[in-house]
């Protein structure tokens, strides 16, 4: 059976700022094809919400029960 390891921080919480829904419908049409949106800065806090992530990581699936429903 092989060992995975997983740093700490894969289960830590990313808090980001995002356009809040109104705002994107508002400004998504004038984005230029293949352009990204600007990153949302703490003052834009009225047009803008915070959201909760965590960081992503590929698992293979015969690693997958390692993980998933693990005790």
């Amino acid at each position: 059976m092989p060992n995975v390891l997983l740093p700490e921080e894969i289960f830590d919480d990313i808090n980001t700022l995002v356009l809040n829904p109104d705002t994107f419908a508002q400004e998504y049409p004038n984005l230029d094809i293949g352009a990204l949106f600007p990153r949302v800065r703490a003052n834009a806090a009225e047009n803008a919400e915070e959201i909760h992530s965590r960081p992503l990581m590929y698992l293979p699936a015969r690693f997958a029960s390692l993980v998933i429903d693990n005790k």
